[in-house]
């Protein structure tokens, strides 16, 4: 074995232990003694992308396709972390790629579908998803070519406004952040996991209606689950970027997720500014377990000026109230 192919496989135990930092260390002297080394840059990417040093990563991920055009995993990475920046004209181009290469993967061709279809161009939505049908009769690409051809021949006399939100959803791990956006989003068209950096994307598309001149309003919100767990503490500025606005959760049987609310806020508010939030109380349908109450919450909201809700994922208790009022703050910065 050659001494850059021993660097870069102790790169590789440094990753599954999660020590980041010494994996980078491993990599880079394995590319000191082999500057065509994809592997090594690939992986490298990995750890600066968990570390949320994005750029870097996407550098790496950038060299190592430039050295092999073909190298497909290279090419997943990079899109990952475009998607993770909001940079979707370039995840796109990944995804280009990506189906150069596999052109018979319905999944690649599905998921490029779908970016197509959160950035509301239809007509190259329904060519990807005829491709995804092309290669497996029984693709989900039916359901989802039907609902981009819904919005082709949904052309009305009244004008229309679209709209793209990012919105993220925090708070400590086990709060119920994944339950909740399950609860409201009924018509899952868009579940995309990012295993690379552990976030999950949902997509929900809402329609507010308006009378007289003021044109409809079809927002879409890009609803980023963010793991709450301290693994993934270094990488959730990252997430952070380009959002709009913010859900923090807490759990009313354990008190300390409300206490660490205000960090949740501070941490988001340093990447992207004061944008909207509200705050919710999740789990309120087991009351008499609670830790806290509706007191507390309010105090703790009032301290941002933040509204609150006390919400319940099982029964869905206040989960519609608080989406909607995140739209409609949201809206309010386009008036």
């Amino acid at each position: 074995m050659e001494e850059y192919e021993a660097l870069y496989n102790k790169g590789l135990e440094m990753l599954k232990l999660k020590k980041y930092d010494d994996a980078i260390l491993y990599f880079n002297k394995a590319l000191e003694l082999n500057k065509r080394y994809k592997e090594a840059y690939e992986k490298k990417g990995d750890a600066l992308l968990t570390l949320g040093r994005t750029d870097e990563a996407l550098n790496c991920f950038t060299v190592a396709t430039n050295l092999d055009p073909d190298y497909v995993e290279a090419w997943e990475k990079k899109e990952a972390a475009h998607l993770l920046r909001g940079d979707y004209d370039d995840a796109i181009k990944c995804l280009d790629n990506i189906t150069r290469i596999k052109p018979d993967d319905e999944r690649a061709w599905l998921d490029k579908g779908s970016l197509m279809l959160n950035l509301h161009r239809f007509r190259s939505a329904v060519e990807c998803f005829d491709k995804a049908i092309g290669i497996n009769p029984n693709s989900e690409g039916v359901v989802k070519k039907e609902e981009a051809l819904k919005h082709i021949g949904g052309v009305t006399k009244r004008e229309v406004t679209r709209l793209i939100k990012k919105i993220c959803i925090l708070g400590d791990g086990a709060v119920g952040k994944t339950s909740l956006i399950r609860r409201y989003v009924h018509d899952v068209f868009d579940d995309k996991y990012l295993s690379t950096i552990g976030a999950k994307i949902t997509k929900k598309v809402i329609t507010l209606k308006y009378h007289g001149a003021k044109p409809d309003v079809v927002l879409t919100f890009m609803i980023w689950d963010i793991a709450g767990q301290k693994d993934y503490n270094n990488v959730h500025p990252t997430y952070y970027q380009g959002a709009e606005g913010a859900l923090v959760v807490c759990d009313i049987t354990r008190k300390e997720t409300l206490e660490s609310m205000s960090q949740w806020v501070e941490s988001l508010y340093a990447v992207a500014n004061k944008v909207p939030i509200v705050f919710l109380a999740n789990k309120s349908d087991l009351k008499m377990q609670a830790a806290f109450n509706e007191n507390d919450m309010k105090n703790t909201a009032a301290r941002f000026k933040i509204p609150s809700f006390f919400t319940s994922a099982k029964t869905g208790q206040n989960v519609e109230e608080a989406f909607s009022t995140i739209g409609r703050e949201l809206l309010k910065g386009e008036e």
